[in-house]
């Protein structure tokens, strides 16, 4: 699948981040602000799904598991978009 939000903007989102280490919520929020036409496009492409947001978001988490320039940590909880505190992996930059 193509998406809108490409590795490279992910990666950038990376070095962004203000600390080496952050979970898959937090660059998520950081995509939608910086990347909001995308990140619609990309959630437009999940719209079949019984909910979209969930299976983009979880296709972003599996996308991070191929960006060589950071490594999973452990499972944390945090908000996700629609404020409810949930799972997600946590990342350190290596």
């Amino acid at each position: 699948m193509n998406y809108a939000i490409t590795n490279e903007m992910l990666r950038g989102l990376i070095l962004e981040m203000p600390s080496a280490t952050f979970d898959s919520h937090a660059l998520i929020f950081r995509a939608m602000q910086q990347y909001p036409q995308q990140y619609t496009m990309d959630l437009y492409s999940f719209v079949a799904s019984p909910d979209p947001i969930l299976s983009l978001h979880a296709s972003i988490g599996q996308r991070l598991l191929g960006i060589d320039a950071i490594e999973p940590t452990q499972k944390i909880k945090t908000h996700n978009v629609r404020g409810e505190k949930t799972e997600n992996q946590e990342w350190s930059r290596k």
